[in-house]
């Protein structure tokens, strides 16, 4: 099942390990966690890989794609734990070929996805290359 599809931008380098913190305001928490995202598979301008809460003890399985300078994915399945929300859409810009920064968008919310903000904000994250 495809949870989120297509964009039409330039698929950048963006293959491998990134970490950083959740800025979490939403879902009864406030906090930081740290999380890393692999990024296993790029084919075209789409991307599989994983997310690793090494605090929360979970991963899960993550689908995306790139559309020019932003990043759109979301947590498809658990691999290990359950203790995320699955189906959360990550907005994200690539400040750099290092820096990926973004909004982490509340699936218990209504979410547009052709719409500008693509719902309601949960988190801030930030994300460096490693």
């Amino acid at each position: 099942m495809t949870i989120v599809t297509g964009g039409s931008g330039n698929m950048r380098d963006i293959k491998g390990k990134w970490s950083g913190k959740v800025d979490q305001f939403s879902h009864d928490h406030e906090g930081t966690v740290a999380v890393r995202l692999t990024i296993d598979e790029v084919t075209g301008d789409e991307f599989v890989g994983t997310m690793d809460w090494p605090t929360i003890g979970c991963v899960t399985q993550v689908q995306g794609y790139l559309d020019g300078e932003r990043m759109i994915w979301s947590e498809t399945d658990y691999l290990k734990g359950e203790d995320v929300v699955l189906y959360g859409l990550y907005v994200a810009q690539l400040k750099s070929d290092r820096e990926i920064e973004g909004d982490w968008m509340d699936p218990k919310h209504t979410i547009y996805p052709k719409g500008p903000s693509y719902g309601v904000a949960g988190a801030s994250f930030a994300l460096a290359r490693e």
